[in-house]
């Protein structure tokens, strides 16, 4: 299941915010955003946009993987080889634009 509230917090943290104060920009009540880092409430989709409008993020971004563990080929479930997880990884920290840019780049030198 996925851990809302340790995607919460750690977005938080990476801007060194504290939940008090992030609580005031979102405009919700401080306990919200406790009770959704500790796992006892759920954010809702409202918040949810709130909280990726200020952090910057796509809902999508919110929610995907962390690659900075293994990577893995869905087709198989075998690991990507290390030059594809490096990639994967550095890819992870681009913006939604860098990364159409970034595959059109990809797009391009592969074409024959």
């Amino acid at each position: 299941m996925y851990n809302y509230g340790e995607r919460f917090k750690e977005l938080r943290q990476t801007k060194n915010i504290s939940a008090n104060k992030l609580s005031k920009l979102l405009n919700v009540d401080p306990s919200t955003i406790s009770k959704i880092e500790n796992g006892s409430a759920f954010p809702s989709i409202q918040l949810l946009e709130k909280l990726c409008g200020y952090f910057e993020i796509t809902l999508y971004s919110f929610f995907k993987n962390n690659v900075d563990n293994v990577a893995f080929d869905v087709a198989d479930n075998n690991c990507l080889n290390s030059k594809v997880s490096e990639l994967l990884k550095v890819a992870n920290s681009l913006s939604d634009e860098q990364i159409k840019q970034l595959i059109n780049f990809l797009k391009t030198i592969t074409k024959g």
